[in-house]
């Protein structure tokens, strides 16, 4: 047990035991956690400081196996950084991508773009003045997507006046509905010739019918199991007269 705590000390703390005798794989997850945290790309001088100075030999292994890694890429720079699923590199990139999407950009699929892309997001969802982007949440995948907004070319204000005047317009409800389509002779009122109202009414009156005979059973429970108790139970209690007499 001590021996697996020691070892696990050396591993977590380079210093400990001479890098280049550290797994192969230890400097790969090492690589990849950085690469995925900084969102930009490293040389291989910076990969060598970033796992401790270690040799050419290690280098050179690490760098292979990031280059025949698919979660990395290569830049044309010579450079590696993590793929990531669209290849954007700064916030005019990010617009230009977003427009020629209408049909949708899941929008966590972005967050591997580069560094500072959420707030990126966050500023051109936040305009209004035009609107560049809409956010819906997909009922379905439960994920945000993000689709161009075609308010920018058609932006223009509009007074508040005229933005109340639309909102006192009544909204007909199913009823209205119906009473127009019945007057236009294109529903039947209600079945077998029975009007609405009549149709409303009927309803009400069953629902009360139905309440009162719920309540006569709960009444009639409560009498039934006291029945054969021998209790007078016309009697109020102490011999008073009762109140159904």
């Amino acid at each position: 047990q001590e021996g697996k705590k020691n070892l696990t000390k050396r591993i977590m703390n380079p210093s400990s035991q001479r890098v280049n005798e550290l797994p192969l794989n230890l400097h790969i997850h090492k690589v990849l956690e950085h690469l995925k945290t900084e969102l930009c790309p490293v040389s291989a001088e910076e990969i060598q400081t970033l796992l401790g100075g270690i040799d050419g030999a290690t280098l050179t292994n690490v760098l292979r196996e990031l280059t025949s890694n698919p979660k990395v890429l290569r830049e044309p720079d010579g450079r590696w950084r993590i793929r990531s699923k669209h290849y954007l590199r700064n916030k005019d990139d990010l617009l230009v991508f977003l427009r020629r999407n209408p049909t949708g950009t899941v929008m966590s699929d972005l967050y591997e773009s580069y560094k500072g892309v959420k707030e990126d997001l966050r500023e051109i969802l936040e305009r209004d003045n035009p609107r560049e982007l809409i956010k819906i949440r997909n009922t379905s995948t439960k994920k945000d997507m993000l689709y161009p907004s075609e308010f920018g070319r058609l932006n223009c204000r509009i007074s508040p006046e005229i933005r109340q005047c639309f909102l006192d317009v009544r909204v007909p409800d199913d009823v209205d509905v119906h009473r127009f389509l019945v007057a236009k002779k294109l529903k039947s009122d209600g079945e077998n010739g029975t009007t609405l109202g009549a149709a409303v009414a009927k309803s009400v009156t069953r629902r009360r019918a139905v309440s009162d005979r719920r309540r006569n059973k709960r009444v009639r429970l409560t009498n039934t199991h006291m029945s054969d108790s021998g209790i007078d139970l016309t009697a109020q209690f102490g011999g008073a007269k009762s109140a159904f007499n």
